[in-house]
This record gives structure tokens, sequence and C-alpha cells, in this order.
């Protein structure tokens, strides 16, 4: 036997046998857990990217493009995109480019962002013709601190008409123990009578509610 030819016990090759298929399989199983990782990681920084197959006018109806990394794999160009960097009609992501745009940093003909910018602008910081934020400047401006040409209506509103409770311009309307509607619509009236009908509602709306 070969227990007796190497003067062994049969238990010890037994043993030994069995060590080397448990180390075997232990190094098995650390190399797959290592190739998981390393696909988990790959995923996470190459992000998602689809693109649809449809297209119009050769422009992919959708794209995305989300990923860790800033560079030309993390814009998204479609009729609606989605990523990083967004450019399309209807645009959603960090920074976002289109027609209705939508993100931290939004440009468009309506813009919704932290920071937009647009033809219609809603954002803590907004810069349009028609800008709505916290902090606003445009043609027509409403917000908190409002900087408008034409009309400004804030808590702080410089333009040349300004309607609020500090209210610098041509035309001004304070807000000391507060507005009514009719209040502001004469007075919207009489200095801007060919102002946008909806722009006026909500004019008069904020004017009522600057506090």
């Amino acid at each position: 036997m070969i227990s007796e030819l190497f003067d062994v016990s049969v238990d010890y090759l037994v043993k030994d046998s069995m060590e080397e298929d448990f180390s075997g399989d232990m190094y098995s199983m650390g190399n797959t857990r290592l190739e998981e990782k390393m696909d988990e990681l790959s995923r996470y920084v190459k992000g998602y990217q689809y693109t649809s197959k449809r297209h119009i006018k050769g422009i992919p109806l959708v794209s995305i493009r989300l990923g860790r990394r800033l560079g030309k794999e993390s814009v998204a160009k479609g009729i609606i995109a989605i990523g990083n960097i967004a450019i399309g009609v209807v645009s959603l992501g960090a920074v976002s480019i289109g027609v209705f745009s939508f993100g931290a940093l939004a440009f468009g003909i309506i813009a919704l962002g932290a920071m937009a910018a647009g033809l219609l602008a809603f954002g803590a910081m907004a810069v349009g013709v028609i800008a709505i934020g916290t902090a606003a400047a445009g043609l027509y401006a409403g917000g908190v601190t409002a900087l408008g040409k034409e009309v400004a209506v804030g808590v702080a509103a410089s333009g040349k008409t300004a309607i609020g409770e500090t209210a610098v311009g041509h035309h001004c309307l304070v807000w000391n123990n507060g507005l009514d509607a009719e209040q502001i619509r004469q007075f919207l009236d009489r200095t801007n009578p060919h102002l946008w009908e909806p722009l006026r509602k909500f004019f008069i709306f904020l004017g009522q509610h600057i506090k």
C-alpha cells in the first residue's frame, strides 16, 4: 500500500488530499468574487447607455448617457436626451440644453433648474425674458429678489415697474401692510396696459403673497 511504502498513515494521505481540494476550491471562489467585483466596478464607472433604434431625421428618439466620467461618452443627444450632459428637444441632465430643459444647470426655451436660463426660466437663480426664481433677472421677473427691465415683482424688486416690499423703479407699488388683487390690477393696467394676460395674473397673485 502507498501508506506502507512511504511509512505514513492512511489518515495522513486523505487529510492532505482534502486540504489540497479545499485550498483549490477557496482559490476558485476568490477568483470568482474578484471578477464579480471588477464587473460591478466597471459598470459603475461606465454607467448606463442606451440609444433607441428609432431615429427622426438621423437623430435618436431617445438617448441616455449616465456615468461617473465626463467626456463625449457622457453626452446624450436625442429628441429625448437624458445624461450627465443632455442635448435635445426634451433634455434632462446635470447640464441640460434643449427646447424643454430640466437640470441642475438648464438652458432652453423653457428651462427649469437650480440655475436656469431661457425664454421662460424657472430656478433658484433664473435669467430669461420671463424669469421666475429666488433670484430672478429678465425682461419680466418675479421672485424673492427680482430685477426686471419692464416689470419686477418680489420682496426686493427693481424695474421700470416694480411691486415689492422694497421697490425701486419709475413706477412703484410698495407692499406696506399688504396689497389686494384690485390694487395690483389697477396699477398694472395703468403702467403696462398691454401686458400678456397670463403674466398679469401671475404678477397679481405674486404681489398679493410677497410675504
